[in-house]
Parts: C-alpha cells; structure tokens; sequence
C-alpha cells in the first residue's frame, strides 16, 4: 500500500502543475486493481499481456459507476450505467485505469483549455500548450505517469498532442477501434492510443481494437522496408525549420532504409473539399451536442459559435458534403494505390503558449491553419500516427505525421517503428 500511495503522491504533485488528469482513482482502488493483478499473474490466469499495466483515459470514454462529461459544464455529473466498448476491453485486460484526462469542452479545440476541466499544460514547459483535444492524455504520458493512454481524434486530437509533447499519437483505420454508437462526431471520431513508444502503442491498439482485426504488436519487431515506396505532401504552409528538419531526416532515413520517393504523388488532394467535408461533420456535431444540453448550460463559446454554424446547415449542405467526402476518399484511395506511405509535419509550429487556439501574435483563425495535414484523415478514415524527431533547439519536441491505406494500421506500425529506431525518440521530459 505504501507505494501505491507514493505513486499517486508523485502523480498528485505533477498534476498540480501540468492539470493532465481531471480526475484520479483512489489509493484503495488503485491497491485492490493491482493486488488481483498480481495474483492472476501469480497463477498464470493472466487476462492478457497488459494485465495490471497502468492507463489513463479521456473523459470521452465512458467507465460504469464514474461521470463522463467530455469536458463540458453542460453534461450532467451523473455516473455512466454502462462501459464505452474500448473500456470494456481494457477492463477485460485488466489493465489498472488510473484516473481520466483533461481535455476541452466536447474536444472541439486543438489545444487543451476551457470548458469544464481548465487548462492543461506541457510537460517540457508548463507555459505552453500541450496541444489537444487529448491534452490530458498526452501530457500524462509525457510526464511519466503513465506509459499509455486512450485518447480520440476527430480532427488530429491524437496526432497534435503527441506532436506537442514528444510521445507516438496513432489514430486507427476508422471502425478498428469501435465507439458507442450515435455520437455527434461519429462520422469523423476515431479512438486510439497515445504511448512512449510505438512498440506500446501497438500493444494497447490490439487491446482496443475489434476482436476480428489483425494483430500489430508483433508486426513492430521488425521489417524490411526496401521496396517500400512513400511521397511527401508539399503544401504552402510555413512550416517551423526545427519541425522541417525532422521532416527531411524522415525522408532521408526512409531512403536509406530501402524506401523508394514517389515525386508529387499526393500534390492531387484536394485540401478544400476535404475542408468543406470535414467542416460540415464537425460544425453539425457541436450544434448536436449543444441541442442534448439542458437551456441556459454553460459552454466554451467556440462551441457556441460552431453550433450557431452548424444549426444553419442545409439539405443542400449536407450533400454538398457527402459528395466532397466521397470525392476526397477517392482521391485518397487512389493515391494509396500509387505509394504505401504518405509523410508530412503534424503542425506547422511547435507548442505555443497556454490558453490560445492558435499562436499568439499569428494571424490564423483556427487549427487547420496551422495543422492542415491532419483533418483530411478523418474525412477519409486512414491510419495515421504521430512519431517523434526530436528536439529543437529551444528544447522542444518536433514530430513527423505517417499515413496508410485504409486497413493497413499494421504496416504503419511497422514503418513507424524502424522511424523510431532509426531517429531515436526524445527523453521524455525531466520532472525531478
């Protein structure tokens, strides 16, 4: 009992400064979790490879007996009465659930503050942001408090944090990982893992993932990548230089590891309909989510204003749409059959300072202006997956955004873990 309690100690003391956990089980619960763990172990009764390993989840995933509020003021402090299908596979595990991660009200933003939960902030520097909407969860890895955690995507909630923080953010094939059904932001949410490695991550997708998926945690061990073939998405973006050269060792070590460069093969998608698709799910998700609260409840007011937006929507708005959705999966189908791996940054900038949506001083407006590489995914459901490439010279991690082919999470495991060897992930944070 007297490490357990030490343990929650040291997650408690961080956590005043970082704010990554909204809430942390008790040192009772914690104790009895890893007591039957360690007796399954004892009698070989073990539920998986990952019995009595420690996750963190965010306040999107709903635990029986405990409130799910996805960070909003606006949703009732009630227990939930049944379990999201990726806890109950991570109960089933037995992996220990510490304690559910911060994030902003409904996920809408791409950092982690206002709403419900306050702001969380960036192991490496607590003044700068630790990206979002799976800030908590990153930002718990990150610091050491856990090795894994379950976060979602809807837009590069995975991907952005895992960037901002130097940890590996995977967000799955749509439909891998299933989510409770009839959600707002169904069409576009993904969950996933984020890790300190992408070996663990792997191991807690397979967790996660439906029954009848293949398997990745042995796929990561190792593979010969020649004949492997990848392209570099080239937009207008300015891109910082710390985060560019990441982006250039990537692509050199994928050509020294057999890779062969596929010159302007993703040139062809079309970011503004995948813009407009995107846009359209996300806007009518908020006016969802803001019409289930009860009148006069509180909200981030860029929920408001995506609501307001998305409440104005249109028959001819939503085909509009549906035709953009269809004509950029297209496009990225076609793609994928031309190159196994698209490569380009997560962000065009490296973590900015807390309580901005965007860079302060900058004159954007919104995340997809300084992320534009990660949304069209969610549009067109691909694997995708954040790596580290290092440190800036400021003392910042800097990262590199992999994509697949629908159904091909495997691979991209694969890829990004010979990435990760070959450039040699960042020490995480000292918290000391």
């Amino acid at each position: 009992m007297a490490s357990v309690s030490r343990f929650l100690e040291r997650i408690e003391d961080v956590n005043e400064s970082i704010n990554a956990f909204c809430s942390i089980v008790s040192a009772e619960v914690l104790q009895r979790d890893a007591s039957e763990s360690l007796a399954r172990w004892r009698s070989g009764t073990e539920l998986s490879p990952l019995d009595g390993v420690l996750v963190s989840v965010k306040d999107t995933i709903a635990q029986r007996g405990q409130a799910c509020r996805l960070g909003s003021e606006g949703r009732p402090d009630v227990p939930a009465t049944t379990n999201a299908p990726a806890m109950e596979k991570l109960l089933a595990a037995g992996m220990i659930i510490v304690g559910r991660t911060t994030m902003p009200d409904h996920g809408i933003k791409a950092t982690t503050h206002g709403g419900l939960h306050g702001t969380a902030r960036n192991p490496w520097d607590p003044a700068l942001t630790p990206g979002g909407s799976s800030g908590g969860g990153a930002a718990s890895v990150a610091a050491g408090l856990t090795r894994i955690a379950v976060g979602s995507d809807g837009g590069g909630s995975l991907r952005i944090p895992a960037a901002f923080c130097g940890i590996v953010g995977f967000k799955p094939t749509h439909g891998r990982v299933p989510v409770t059904p009839g959600g707002p932001f169904d069409d576009i949410g993904h969950q996933g893992p984020l890790a300190a490695s992408v070996r663990e991550a792997a191991a807690l997708l397979d967790v996660i993932s439906h029954p009848a998926a293949p398997r990745t945690a042995p796929m990561v061990q190792g593979i010969d990548l020649s004949g492997l073939s990848y392209t570099v998405w080239q937009t207008d973006t300015i891109v910082d230089p710390a985060i560019q050269e990441g982006i250039d060792r990537t692509v050199a070590t994928l050509a020294v590891l057999g890779g062969a460069d596929v010159p302007r093969a993703a040139n062809d998608l079309d970011r503004a309909r995948a813009l407009n698709a995107w846009e359209f799910t996300f806007r009518s998700g908020a006016a969802a989510a803001v019409q289930a609260m009860p009148p006069g409840a509180k909200m981030d007011p860029s929920l408001a204003d995506l609501a307001r937006i998305g409440a104005s929507f249109t028959d001819h708005d939503r085909q509009a749409a549906r035709d953009d959705r269809a004509s950029v999966r297209r496009s990225v189908d076609e793609l994928f059959h031309q190159v196994d791996i698209l490569v380009s940054p997560v962000t065009a900038t490296l973590p900015f300072a807390v309580g901005h949506d965007v860079p302060p001083g900058s004159d954007l407006t919104y995340f997809h202006e300084w992320s534009p590489w990660t949304h069209p995914f969610n549009v067109t459901g691909n694997p995708a997956i954040s790596i580290p490439t290092g440190l800036s010279d400021s003392g910042l991690p800097t990262a590199v955004h992999l994509v697949a082919g629908r159904g091909r999470d495997g691979l991209l495991l694969q890829v990004a873990a010979q990435l990760e060897a070959a450039l040699g992930a960042p020490p995480l944070p000292d918290l000391s």
